[in-house]
C-alpha cells in the first residue's frame, strides 16, 4: 500500500488497530463514507486489511478522520469489541517522515531507511550463527544451521518488504564465514557452494 501511494504520490494514512478479539474478515460495504484506494488490477478498494488481532485501515487524502472515529465507535458497539476509555486521538502515534513502525513483524513507514530496519534481523542472524560455530558443526551441519536461521530468521521480512542488495551481501559474508570458519581463502567459491544439488 505504501508503495502504491509513494508511486502515485496519492497522500493517505494507515491506521493501524490492535483489536482484544481476532476476526477473519470485514465487509468493506461497512465503512462506505472511506475511500481507502482504488488499485488497478484489484477489484476492491482498499480500505481494510486483517490479521488474527491486527487491523490496519488505509485512509487516503480525502478520508475524514472523524468518520473513522465513528466506524471504530459503532464497529465496537456491533461486535463487542472492547475499546479504551480514553478518546482515540489520545492513543494515536503519528509516525513522522523516516521514521518506521513494526506492524506485523515488518516495518513500514513513509520515506524510511530499508536497510536500517533490516539491522535488528542481521544482528540476530550473527548472533545465532556465532552460538552455532561453538559446537563445531561438521560442513553438512553448517549447510542445515544455515537453511535453518538464515532462511528462517529472513524468510517473512523478506518477502513483507524486500531485501536491500546490501543486506544480501552483508548476509552472504555472513554465511561465508560460517561456513569456512573465517578463512581468508576459501576452498570453494560461492557460487559453486550455493549450487543446488
Amino acid at each position: 500500500m505504501i508503495a502504491y501511494a509513494e508511486v502515485t504520490k496519492e497522500n493517505g494514512a494507515i491506521i493501524a488497530l490492535d483489536q482484544e478479539k481476532a476476526y477473519d474478515k470485514i465487509d468493506h460495504k461497512s465503512a462506505p463514507q472511506l475511500n481507502g484506494y482504488c488499485i488497478p488490477g484489484i477489484q476492491e478498494k482498499q480500505i481494510i486489511n486483517l490479521f488474527a488481532d491486527d487491523t490496519m485501515i488505509f485512509m487516503n487524502a480525502r478520508d475524514r478522520y472523524e468518520d473513522l472515529k465513528q466506524i471504530l465507535n459503532d464497529w465496537c458497539q456491533a461486535s463487542g469489541a472492547k475499546k479504551d476509555n480514553q478518546p482515540i486521538n489520545n492513543n494515536m502515534h503519528i509516525a513522522p517522515d523516516g521514521h518506521p513502525i513494526r506492524s506485523l513483524s515488518a516495518w513500514i513507514g513513509n520515506e524510511i531507511d530499508n536497510a536500517a530496519t533490516w539491522e535488528p534481523t542481521l544482528t540476530k542472524v550473527n548472533n545465532s550463527l556465532k552460538r552455532w560455530e561453538q559446537g563445531h558443526p561438521t560442513l553438512k551441519g553448517k549447510h542445515l544451521i544455515i537453511q535453518m536461521i538464515v532462511g528462517g530468521i529472513t524468510q517473512y521480512l523478506t518477502k513483507a518488504q524486500g531485501m536491500p542488495e546490501n543486506v544480501e551481501q552483508a548476509l552472504e559474508k555472513a554465511i561465508r564465514e560460517f561456513i569456512w570458519d573465517n578463512a581468508k581463502q576459501p576452498p570453494i567459491s560461492l557460487e559453486y557452494l550455493f549450487k543446488e544439488k
